[in-house]
């Protein structure tokens, strides 16, 4: 009886344990996915190329679209409205070609979709 018993609690916790893990390596990899259009935005908007600075954006946007209800799944909405917010928020820096709020903006942004599987890592630290 005692050895079902802890045959369970095993299971139990291996089964919570690849979930965590699974989740942070699916947060993660979908994280890079998105940032991976970040450092061509970068450089388009340092060089004036307000259309490719766009097209940049427009590709990240959409990778984020993609993958954002899932993320749902793992995160407070707070964070994903946040992150929502600060796309937006580029966007229209982007659009006035304002260079200062737009490497502003991308840096912000950028920060927050990398640092978001971190948050969610099972760690020592996320469990005290």
């Amino acid at each position: 009886s005692n050895r079902r018993l802890y045959f369970y609690l095993l299971l139990s916790a291996a089964l919570l344990l690849g979930i965590c893990i699974g989740s942070y390596y699916y947060l993660k990899t979908t994280a890079n996915q998105v940032l991976e259009f970040f450092p061509q935005m970068e450089t388009a908007v340092l060089a004036g190329d307000s259309h490719q600075s766009l097209a940049s954006y427009n590709q990240a946007k959409q990778t984020w679209d993609k993958h954002k209800n899932f993320w749902q799944c793992f995160l407070m909405h707070r964070e994903i409205d946040d992150i929502e917010a600060m796309f937006f928020r580029l966007k229209g820096y982007l659009e006035t070609g304002s260079i200062t709020e737009s490497l502003s903006s991308i840096y912000e942004l950028q920060y927050n979709i990398d640092h978001v599987p971190d948050t969610e890592r099972l760690s020592f630290y996320n469990i005290l």
